[in-house]
């Protein structure tokens, strides 16, 4: 439901020292894609689609995925 939507940002951004285009999202706080150019709402199935495939793809690049174990009290900043 679009009516419950309070907040967007970009699935994927330019890395900010290498430049090169990459995922940032959290499953949890996904609703649906929105095309950014066309201002087209994605349905949710064709949204997590996207998603699952973009990540599913990236698997293939273990050497560009970040991964973190949190333990209690853990921050992490990401400086964009």
């Amino acid at each position: 439901n679009l009516a419950e939507v309070t907040h967007s940002h970009l699935l994927v951004r330019n890395h900010p020292v290498t430049g090169v285009p990459v995922l940032s999202t959290a499953a949890s706080f996904v609703h649906h894609v929105q095309d950014t150019e066309t201002g087209e709402h994605w349905s949710v199935e064709d949204s997590w689609r996207f998603i699952s495939d973009s990540f599913v793809a990236s698997l293939e690049h273990p050497e560009l995925i970040y991964a973190h174990r949190y333990v209690r009290c853990c921050i992490i900043l990401i400086a964009l």
